[in-house]
């Protein structure tokens, strides 16, 4: 099992696309919300789609709009956990709410599954809301695809941040990315 630190988002994703995903490749990122895993220089074939912000492509990670195994790789950002508040480490699975939540990253890794190559390659990120430790053999279990590598994204010590009259301490995060090699060629696509 490889672990590999990085300290943001976009270093974490060149780090993958160092390691993973060759110049030239065509990628979709079917979550790309404001882009800022991109913020790197890079000789990838880029698609992005999202389904509320400015994207090349409008449109729904669980009904992506490509023909099946299209793609070199796909990223996969989905939301992490909805309603107020931040579940605890071992409820992910347990809560009604993060039940729809674990629905939607069914729904998009197998979108996801279905519009990459052979071999090609998935990265999905998830954070503390969704344990790595939790999301990994549930991810594994679906069969989608062989576990590669985690990439963890890590913010550095406490940073101060100012609301009027106070000054707060953010505390560390962190952020995962999984990668896995995309094989299931088997399954019955539409």
């Amino acid at each position: 099992m490889t672990f590999t630190v990085a300290s943001t988002n976009h270093d974490a994703v060149k780090q993958i696309c160092d390691v993973y995903v060759p110049s030239g490749s065509l990628v979709l990122d079917c979550t790309y919300g404001k882009g800022m895993f991109w913020k790197f220089e890079h000789q990838l074939n880029l698609v992005t789609l999202d389904k509320y912000l400015p994207a090349q492509i409008k449109g729904d990670f669980c009904a992506l709009p490509f023909q099946n195994r299209v793609f070199d790789a796909v990223v996969f950002d989905p939301p992490y956990y909805s309603g107020g508040g931040k579940p605890q480490q071992n409820d992910w699975f347990i809560r009604k709410e993060d039940v729809m939540v674990r629905d939607l990253y069914l729904k998009g890794l197998m979108e996801c599954s279905r519009v990459t190559k052979n071999k090609g390659i998935i990265i999905v990120k998830c954070s503390d809301g969704c344990p790595y430790d939790a999301m990994l053999p549930w991810i594994l279990g679906l069969k989608i695809g062989t576990y590669k590598d985690v990439v963890i994204r890590i913010n550095l010590g406490l940073r101060n941040f100012r609301t009027p009259g106070k000054i707060h301490k953010l505390k560390t995060c962190h952020s995962y990315f999984i990668v896995l090699q995309n094989i299931n060629h088997q399954r019955k696509l539409k």
